[in-house]
């Protein structure tokens, strides 16, 4: 096998030569054709072994090459077999011009090395040959060259075992596939189980798993299952067979004895031999079913790369065959948040969606197509969006753009026959046609706009004619004037500004065109048109102050244009590359300091152009369509948007505060600074937290909200609040805080309350933690000087100190936890050790075995199962470690250390039946653990995506159903960790049911088709 095979034109060879000493130069071991002569099969059959086994496709991209029908077919057998490829361009060629020739080439992993700027040909006089490429000789251009060649070996390397070991079970699979699947070739035992982890593992990875793989896979794990149900029989029947023998010699001792009892051993044998061959069937079934959710597990995983919504649906299916285990909701977690601003997918479209647009108030959508329907969607539940109606085009024909009037009463549409249709939308379910359709245009009409007041309309299209109508009488448009043109192509895209005062036209082919309209009846240019030397403007908007137009080519560039002075328009900054094909929409946010694009290259992306100068993109890519993104949309708000695109699909995304990850759960914002501790009541109604800011917050979580309000009862506390807890009656709530005291509060009643008496007397350490025990009698308090003091709190007025325990930890105590039954205390610190003590006689606390020592740094955090069986602690060293301390004076460790977590671990906390474990660390993340089985801990799906800066607390609610973070970065999470919720989640994002076709492709054969989602 070798690292990289190069696909080039015979004319690029000095350069070829030129890449492989570079890669051979980096270790890489390289395949490359120097002779290039096509001589039969046997010459082809080389070269697609050579691409099956090498880790990497390289395909140098040139004039010539782009025309080799050598290349197009090795990068189609590159293609098949699922290669990671990586383009190198040498040319100046356009994206069209290469997708043209190779539409399947992925955009992304390329590099560029132009000629004459990385490298330059010359010849060799030395070399005697009548073919001029033998005798040119590549010369990098230092230190660009070596810049790029370090590009490209990242390129290659990233994931890189993945890479190998996709190539080797590739050939593999292929092995088997040209061996007329013989099971000999199948893999077995460790190899097996590998192939399985790492196909799991491989979503989102480039290259993808391929569907050869898969099967390959699937059909060695069906094989395996197989030979061990036979193994399982062989050995029940040798166990037979010994037991017969011992038998037969008996029988020759004792004959008159046994003869009464042979029928009774004979029955008894076939009992046993039924039960065992039931047995053996029931692991057979159970091992083949295993193995059929974990490809359907996988083929999820695959498709949330690729398409979303049939990917949340196979994810729900493999939940429900799975029984709702552990890893299949893993699983699922998984798929949900590999695209967390996706919101919604509405379904009624059947073909190409070409435009969509939200009415001014937010409340409701258009969408139309090539199908020639338009569907007005109610938003005003944002969790459920909803038809309200739909219509067709009058001729039944493809329908390409509709927009609402500003004041979101009617919309206009248009039509490839050039007819223009006005629909009355003013009431909460009207959608009603308005007179009939009107003709002005000759052909297509692609553009509409409404001016601002509402009374006119303005359309163009294919005729290149723009026409104002005067819509004051919608069942009786008028047009103003004369029609107008430029020198145009095919405007496509007309807007208003702000102000009505100009209108802006551009197009395919075409500049931008500004005129004055404040005689609408004789409508004149402006100046001359914008051109634009990186390219053409397809598309343009005006920014909602009506200063700057954006413009979108046929490129994938977008240009700013300052028009404070419209006849001498002056481009601001650089076109930015915003896609990798055409940019087909544009819209500004509502305040104008965010502008969407959506393009050909299926996705659609958020800028942040406050600084004109210094565009950047504001978060992730928003992927999800598999066809071009033809339309977007804000909501008024600015935190919603919409798209339309060539795969028939409307996609709802939330774009709220888009530099911060969007988590899968309700932010609660209120904090000003960062947030230390939190504690939800016993009856998981009230969320108090508390932080740096001085603060201490109520929330009320008893209900479901979108969003819920920080209340402020408590006064401003006089220092940080390291610690919150209650009681376990919910009655009283203890506070910790950097001043060195410790308060207590009458929570009986929540929304108001009361101090208790005097804060604690001062302690020169201060109080860093506290805990209850399980009566609410005794409370632990731990300070920073080693030190840990029990409370008398029974009469909660006068507390009384107990006993003040110096726990012999050797450095800063950091963390304090009281066992459920209220008996055993664990204590932990920077000294990496951990203490349990016994505190049944709370005046005479007694410490209890031997330290555990096996943190290799500080430990951090602790948490208690909710039966006291096993400690959980974790730390500096970036793992957690499960104990049994089901015996306190030999606690043993459960298992290996649990590894995930990229830095420090400083929250932990057990789920109420124990059986998820969540972890919370410096590394801004949250993983929940499956511990269900203490000794196989497994991780439940991907970290939680939602903080940006440490987790600091967490804390389950009484019922389990609801996990809260808080964080450094000022925030509080309020997850919903309920696996019903997350189908819930993934059946309302997708909006829909499998169809025939996919159910028959994706699920096992045999397999009824039904319903997934029951509401669609």
């Amino acid at each position: 096998m070798s690292d990289v095979f190069i696909s080039y034109s015979r004319k690029d060879i000095a350069f070829a030569r030129l890449i492989r000493e570079a890669l051979q130069e980096s270790q890489l071991e390289t395949w490359i054709d120097w002779e290039r002569i096509p001589i039969g099969q046997k010459w082809w059959q080389e070269i697609r072994d050579a691409i099956e086994s090498s880790n990497v496709f390289i395909f140098i991209i040139s004039h010539h090459s782009i025309g080799s029908h050598v290349c197009r077919d090795e990068i189609d057998h590159a293609l098949k077999n699922h290669k990671r490829i990586i383009p190198i361009v040498v040319d100046d060629l356009t994206v069209r011009k290469i997708q043209d020739f190779i539409p399947e080439l992925p955009q992304f992993n390329w590099i560029i090395f132009k000629r004459d700027q990385l490298f330059k040909i010359e010849i060799n006089p030395a070399i005697q040959s009548e073919n001029l490429e033998d005798k040119q000789i590549a010369l990098p251009e230092m230190p660009q060259f070596k810049e790029a060649i370090q590009k490209l070996n990242e390129a290659i390397h990233t994931d890189w075992d993945w890479v190998k070991f996709h190539t080797r079970l590739q050939v593999s699979a292929l092995l088997w596939e040209n061996n007329d699947h013989n099971p000999g070739y199948l893999l077995h035992g460790a190899a097996l189980e590998e192939s399985e982890r790492m196909l799991l593992k491989a979503s989102g990875k480039n290259p993808q798993s391929s569907s050869m793989q898969i099967e390959y896979v699937t059909a060695s794990r069906q094989e395996e299952t197989k030979n061990q149900t036979e193994k399982l029989r062989l050995e029940q029947k040798s166990r037979q067979r010994q037991r017969m023998i011992s038998w037969v010699i008996g029988v020759g001792l004792l004959v008159a004895l046994v003869l009464g009892g042979v029928a009774l051993g004979q029955r008894n044998q076939a009992v046993k031999q039924e039960n065992l061959r039931a047995t053996a069937e029931s692991i057979a079934i159970q091992e083949r079913d295993l193995a059929i959710n974990r490809q359907l597990a996988s083929e999820a995983l695959y498709q949330s790369v690729k398409q979303f919504d049939l990917a949340l649906l196979l994810g729900v299916e493999s939940l429900k065959k799975a029984n709702s285990s552990m890893w299949a909701a893993g699983n699922l977690l998984e798929i949900l948040q590999s695209h967390l601003r996706l919101k919604h997918f509405l379904v009624g479209h059947t073909d190409y969606v070409r435009s969509v647009d939200l009415s001014p108030l937010g409340n409701k959508l258009i969408s139309a197509g090539n199908d020639g329907r338009l569907i007005l969607w109610d938003l005003n539940q944002p969790g459920s969006p909803r038809q309200i109606g739909q219509q067709t085009s009058p001729d039944n024909g493809s329908i390409q753009f509709v927009v609402f009037s500003k004041d979101g009463k009617l919309i206009a549409s248009s039509n490839d026959d050039g007819s223009i249709c006005l629909w009355d939308v003013s009431g909460p379910d009207m959608f009603e046609l308005i007179g009939s359709p009107f003709y002005g245009h000759s052909s297509e009409v692609d553009g509409l706009a409404f001016s601002p007041d509402g009374t006119v309309l303005a359309s163009t299209g294919v005729d290149n004619k723009v026409i104002l109508w005067d819509i004051r009488d919608p069942r009786d448009p008028k047009i103003i004037g004369e029609p107008f043109a430029t020198d145009q192509i095919w405007i496509y895209s007309v807007a208003f500004s702000p102000d009505g005062k100009l209108l802006a036209t551009a197009g395919i082919g075409s500049n931008i065109t500004l005129w004055d309209i404040s005689q609408l009846d004789a409508p004149k240019q402006i100046g001359q048109s914008i051109e634009d030397e990186n390219g053409v403007g397809s598309i343009v908007v005006f920014s909602p102050d009506g200063q700057t137009i954006a413009s979108g080519d046929l490129d994938g560039l977008i240009s700013l244009w300052d028009i404070s002075t419209p006849d001498s328009p002056k481009l601001i900054g650089q076109p930015f590359e915003a896609h990798t094909e055409f940019v087909n929409s544009l819209d500004f946010s509502p305040d104008g300091s965010l502008l969407a694009s959506g393009g050909n290259d299926h996705t659609a992306k958020i800028w942040d152009i406050r600084n004109p100068k210094l565009i950047k993109q504001m978060g992730q890519t928003l992927e999800g369509h598999t066809g071009d993104v033809n339309s977007v949309s804000f909501s008024r708000d600015g935190g919603m948007l919409a798209s339309g695109a060539s795969d028939g699909a409307v996609i709802l995304w939330d774009v709220t505060v888009m530099d911060e990850p969007k988590p899968l759960g309700q932010k609660l914002i209120g904090h000003s600074d960062s947030i230390e501790t939190l504690a939800i009541s016993p009856d998981g109604k009230w969320l108090v937290s508390g932080g740096d800011d001085q603060a201490l917050f109520l929330w009320d979580i008893s209900t479901p909200s979108l969003n819920w309000n920080a209340n402020q009862p408590f006064p401003k506390q006089p220092d940080w609040v390291y610690s919150i807890d209650f009681s376990p009656d919910g009655k009283i709530l203890a506070t910790g805080n950097a001043d060195q005291t410790l308060s207590f509060w009458d929570f009986t009643n929540p929304q108001n309350p009361k101090l208790i008496g005097n804060p604690l007397p001062e302690y020169a350490a201060g109080p860093s933690d506290v805990a209850f025990n399980r009566d609410g009698t005794i409370l632990a308090m731990m300070s920073f000087d080693e030190t840990v003091i029990l409370w008398d709190i029974s009469n909660i007025n006068q507390p009384k100190k107990l006993s003040d325990i110096k726990t012999g930890h050797s450095d800063v105590l950091t963390a304090i936890e009281i066992s459920p039954d209220g008996k055993v205390m664990a204590t932990a610190g920077w000294d990496n050790s951990i203490l349990l003590w016994d505190i049944s006689n709370p005046q005479n606390p007694k410490q209890l075995g031997k330290p555990l020592i096996q943190h290799s740094d500080s430990i951090q955090c602790l948490a208690f199962s909710p039966d006291g069986k096993i400690l959980a602690s974790a730390g500096n060293d970036h793992t957690i470690i499960l104990w049994d301390i089901s015996n306190a004076e030999e606690v043993k460790r459960i298992g290996q250390k649990i590894v995930g977590h990229t830095d420090w671990i400083i929250s932990l906390a057990f789920n109420p039946d124990g059986k998820i474990l969540a972890s919370g660390g410096l590394d801004g993340s949250i993983r929940l653990w499956d511990v269900s089985s203490p000794l196989l801990p497994k991780p439940i799906g991907q970290p939680l995506i939602g903080h940006t800066s440490s987790v600091q607390a967490l804390s389950f609610s009484p019922d389990g159903y609801r996990l809260v973070s808080g964080s450094w970065d000022n925030s509080i999470v309020l997850w919903d960790v309920r696996i019903d919720s997350w189908v819930e989640k993934a059946c309302q994002i997708a909006g829909r049911n499998m169809t025939q076709a996919e159910w028959n492709t994706f699920m096992p054969e045999g397999e009824t088709f039904h319903n997934t989602c029951t509401d669609f």
